[in-house]
């Protein structure tokens, strides 16, 4: 996983808050990604993942963010033809966000406690 330090616009972080304690999410990290398969995004807290069910505008407003556009660049979070060859990780507690390839961030958030922030997994 590596650590970036995007803006995170205040529409995405409520979406975030709002998904982060559905049930079994162990209310801290919440990874997200763009499904092409409906065209829309998709958020799983470890215990649950849920597409279509948040608020779509906000995320492309993150990924549009000028001010993201260098943290971003390299990663492949999917869009309308492709699928996520990687995931964003929020960590809510501690405001710190993460990229890491799509198994990766799916297992860390499924067991966040077996891996440190930085370590690659």
């Amino acid at each position: 996983m590596k650590r970036i330090r995007p803006i995170v616009n205040p529409d995405l972080r409520r979406a975030l808050e709002a998904f982060k304690d559905r049930p079994g999410g162990d209310g801290r990290y919440v990874a997200a990604y763009w499904e092409p398969n409906g065209d829309e995004l998709c958020l799983d807290n470890g215990r649950r993942l849920e597409c279509g069910l948040s608020d779509n505008w906000a995320w492309l407003r993150f990924l549009r963010d000028p001010a993201n556009r260098y943290e971003l660049e390299k990663v492949q979070l999917g869009n309308s033809e492709h699928t996520a060859n990687d995931w964003v990780v929020f960590d809510l507690k501690t405001n710190v966000v993460f990229v890491a390839d799509a198994g990766g961030a799916k297992a860390f958030v499924r067991r966040p406690l077996r891996y440190a922030p930085g370590t690659a997994i």
